[in-house]
This record gives structure tokens, C-alpha cells and sequence, in this order.
């Protein structure tokens, strides 16, 4: 960043830099308040001391966290980037479509990008040892361990990093051995660890993690999800559909772009006012770590 403060042209007035700022910014605050603020009741029903009992009540309230994680995260990520280009700064980009993902360490390359980027840089490439493979594949889990503890000092999150070491290490055993499987083979082994991974990430501690990982299995006894879960479901799928649209980023903006931009704009001011109106806190997830 200071290199670009540096630069003369961050002083200039561009009217290209401004155009595709509001584009993000907006693209951000549809993300945050139209999509994760509306899943979020869903999935704070779903993790509650009430919880989930049967399987497709517990998956659907695992999938509506993790798209309403996705969309809070990446939302203001892109706020943040669309308001720099107004003053001509380019930040790293941190997310790239992390839930299409065909293996976890592809995961990892678009999820999170810039936590990624420092954990490699400034924790595994500073461990001893990484010429030998079955060190290197120990400097990772330990990585990605300290990744988790990051997050908060707690047990749920060590546990959330232990499993994601795990799943690294699989995932290079697995590309050393030369097998391999389809592609919608891997995406859906890939998103279904991802998701069974967000259960100790979200439960309140480990005991809440067990018993929504049971839940999962339909080990547990119906306790019925507070709300229709078949109103979150629909949520989700929209949200769901969102996810997979090409990015903005090498696409140009066209005129109709910019109508659809400036009504979803006003219509996110207009959810903001409701939700001031009944006094509803939604704070940003990360604010939390």
C-alpha cells in the first residue's frame, strides 16, 4: 500500500477507478445486508441451545452459515476494496469463488487469500525441515493448527484448524499418489468437509459441536428448528446462486449494470432502515476474532 500512497497517479481523479469502487462497494453492501443479514436468523436458529434434530434440518442450517460466513466476509472485502479505488488503491483480493473449489488446497487459495498468503509465507516457510516431504506435511498441519488458535483461544477453533490441517495433508498424499477422481466428485467431497469443518467454527463450544455433528447423521432426536427451514432453504439456494455467478471483476460495466447496481443500492438503504427501525444489531462475523 505504501508504494501506491507513493505513486503520482493516486492523486489523480479517475473517473474508471470511481465507476468500478461503487461497483464493488455495492456489490459488497448487497452481499452483507441483503444476503448475509437475511440468512443469519436462519442460521443462529439452526446453532441455538434449541438446535437442529433431524439431518436435513441440521444440513440446512450448516449450508445457510456457511453461505451467510461467505457473503458477511466477502461483502465487506469488497466494500473495503470499492471505497480504496476511490482514492486509486488497489487492495489484494480475498476471495475467488472459495465453494467451487475441487480439492481443499484449492480451497485455501481462494479462501481467505491474504491470511493464506501470510500463513504460508511468515509460518510454514519459516519452519525447519520443509525439503523433507513427511516434515513439510507436519509443518502444514501445524499451520494450519496455529491458523485455528488465530482465530480465538479456544478449543472449537484449534479443533477447526486441526481438521483443515488434516485435510491438507490428505490432499497432498492423495495428488502424490497420482489418483485421481472427477471433477463433481471432488467439489462435493471438498464442500462437504468444508462444511462439517464450519460446525466447530460456529457452535459455542465443543459439546454444541459434537451434538450438531450427530444432528448431521440424524444420531439425535428431533428438536424441531425454531421458524420454517424451508423459508431459510429458499434463502439459501438464492444466495447459493449468487455464489456461483462469474465474478465482476474482467467483466465490463454496461449501462443496464449500472441501473440493476443503483436499485439494489436503494434497496439495501431501505433494509438498513428497517433494520434500524427494529433495533436488530447485525454486526460484521469477523468482528468477533
Amino acid at each position: 500500500m505504501m508504494d501506491q500512497f507513493a505513486a503520482p497517479e493516486s492523486t489523480r481523479w479517475d473517473p474508471r477507478q470511481w465507476s468500478s469502487g461503487l461497483t464493488h462497494f455495492t456489490i459488497g453492501l448487497v452481499k452483507k445486508v441483503a444476503i448475509a443479514d437475511t440468512l443469519a436468523p436462519w442460521a443462529n436458529a439452526a446453532f441455538s441451545a434449541s438446535g437442529p434434530g433431524s439431518a436435513p434440518e441440521a444440513w440446512i442450517g450448516l449450508a445457510t452459515y456457511a453461505l451467510q460466513l461467505y457473503f458477511d466476509f466477502s461483502g465487506y472485502c469488497d466494500m473495503a476494496n470499492g471505497l480504496a479505488q476511490l482514492f486509486n488503491i488497489r487492495f489484494p483480493k480475498n476471495f475467488d469463488r472459495p465453494y467451487q473449489s475441487a480439492s481443499i488446497i484449492e480451497f485455501w487459495q481462494r479462501w481467505h487469500m491474504t491470511l493464506s498468503a501470510f500463513l504460508r509465507d511468515y509460518l510454514l516457510f519459516q519452519l525447519p525441515g520443509n525439503r523433507r516431504r513427511s516434515r513439510m506435511l507436519g509443518n502444514i498441519f501445524l499451520t494450519m493448527l496455529l491458523g485455528g488458535i488465530w482465530h480465538g483461544a479456544q478449543w472449537n477453533f484449534a479443533v477447526w484448524g486441526a481438521l483443515h490441517g488434516a485435510y491438507l495433508v490428505a490432499n497432498h498424499i492423495w495428488r502424490a499418489s497420482g489418483r485421481r477422481m472427477n471433477e463433481w466428485q471432488a467439489r462435493t467431497l471438498t464442500i462437504s468437509a468444508v462444511l462439517v469443518a464450519w460446525v466447530p467454527f460456529r457452535a459455542d463450544d465443543l459439546p454444541a459441536a459434537w451434538y450438531y455433528l450427530r444432528a448431521l447423521t440424524g444420531s439425535e432426536a428431533p428438536r424441531g428448528l425454531p421458524g420454517s427451514e424451508w423459508q431459510g432453504a429458499t434463502i439459501a439456494l438464492l444466495g447459493l446462486g449468487v455464489l456461483f455467478l462469474p465474478a465482476m471483476d474482467s467483466r465490463p460495466i454496461r449501462q443496464w449494470h449500472a441501473v440493476a447496481l443503483g436499485a439494489a443500492f436503494f434497496l439495501c438503504l431501505l433494509l438498513l432502515r428497517e433494520t434500524s427501525l427494529n433495533l436488530r444489531q447485525s454486526e460484521f462475523i469477523y468482528f468477533r476474532f
